[in-house]
């Protein structure tokens, strides 16, 4: 188990409910926090407005029902019907998720590691897509995965099935389903870590029940419009929009940024945690470094 130092969260200040949840110090909807700092970059001021830092040996005593996710372990991303899996690669709603979707993506990784290791035809991946030939049959469509063994059983049935429909790559199907155990694992295996090549740099911790309990001690960092800085800045900026001769003249209703500053004010959250307010064009260009950073050093070969 790996030990952050502090754990994040980006989400949005869209509705009074969510304010209320953050001064009880119990956040509701939470599928997942993260344990690398570059989410923050990468998300806020993406239809999301607001960002929690919390100190992790806090968060871990009071969300005992936290699992970190081991991106490269195919025993968790497979258990109780792919439920980390799900997680992994649908972000909202991903409850709803049928095995068909899920199994696309999985079938797919497996494949591409196999593909690299020698396992089939790497011609047979780039011209055909079995991953997807294979996910709508029956066999993918009516699955229960809850193991390894569960998954094996069904990239047999599904590549059986699939060999009848295909016109020509029912050899291969074939050949797929008759690989032992031995390597079937050894493909589970390389697809978990396909798996992690992809998704390991978020660092997720997975929120089973959907609630997740704050440090009182957490930063909570909130994106202000325009040039704006501080909750003067934003008493003064309603105040101008108030006072605007447009706004008198043709009575416009109250503008998204406007409720928006509203919430922030009558919220106060100031009052409950340690508060950065950071202006949109800050954050733009303090955003626009951390990518260009990101970038060179990608080109460098050397990953963030």
């Amino acid at each position: 188990m790996h030990n952050p130092k502090f754990f994040r969260l980006v989400f949005s200040l869209d509705n009074n409910e969510t304010c209320k949840q953050l001064q009880s110090y119990k956040l509701k909807g939470v599928r997942g926090i993260s344990a690398s700092g570059a989410i923050i970059y990468q998300f806020l001021g993406v239809a999301r407005d607001a960002a929690l830092v919390m100190p992790a040996k806090q968060v871990l005593a009071l969300n005992k029902h936290l699992v970190e996710i081991k991106y490269d372990d195919p025993k968790l991303l497979l258990a109780n019907n792919m439920l980390v899996a799900k997680r992994i690669f649908n972000k909202s709603g991903f409850s709803g998720m049928d095995n068909q979707n899920i199994l696309f993506d999985l079938l797919e990784y497996m494949l591409t590691g196999m593909a690299q290791h020698g396992m089939i035809r790497r011609d047979w991946i780039r011209g055909d897509a079995p991953h997807q030939t294979m996910s709508y049959t029956k066999a993918a469509r009516n699955s229960k995965i809850n193991s390894v063994g569960d998954f094996i059983k069904m990239v047999r049935e599904a590549a059986r099935e699939a060999a009848k429909r295909s016109t020509y790559s029912s050899e291969d199907f074939l050949r797929l389903a008759e690989l032992d155990d031995t390597k079937l694992k050894k493909a589970v295996n390389l697809m978990a870590q396909q798996v992690k090549q992809v998704y390991g740099d978020e660092r997720e911790w997975f929120v089973p029940n959907g609630v997740l309990n704050i440090p009182k001690s957490s930063i909570l960092f909130i994106l202000l419009p325009g040039d704006a800085k501080s909750i003067n800045d934003l008493k003064d900026f309603i105040k101008k929009q108030l006072q605007s001769p447009e706004r008198k003249l043709f009575k416009e209703p109250l503008s998204l940024t406007m409720k928006y500053i509203g919430r922030i004010l009558r919220c106060k959250l100031y009052k409950f945690y340690k508060t950065k307010f950071i202006s949109r064009k800050d954050w733009n260009r303090i955003q626009k470094r951390f990518f260009d950073i990101r970038y060179n050093k990608q080109k460098q070969g050397n990953v963030i």
